[in-house]
């Protein structure tokens, strides 16, 4: 029988994913400037070891809104 892949490693390959804080900063900058999404959070992934964005703030991200990184 083969063993149940990891939930988390499985959620974490359909996220959008960089490799590094500059990066993700930048891409989700983009974004937040030409859309509306608001305010996006930017973390360091502790599965993948990459970097997502994410609409909640869970304490351990970084703020980026309208185009500027802030440290939340």
């Amino acid at each position: 029988m083969r063993p149940r892949p990891n939930v988390q490693v499985f959620n974490c390959e359909h996220k959008l994913r960089w490799s590094d804080e500059h990066d993700a900063r930048a891409a989700v900058s983009f974004l937040v400037a030409n859309s509306k999404t608001g305010k996006l959070w930017v973390y360091k992934c502790r599965t993948c070891l990459g970097w997502h964005s994410t609409k909640k703030d869970h304490g351990r991200a970084w703020l980026v809104t309208e185009g500027k990184p802030y440290a939340d």
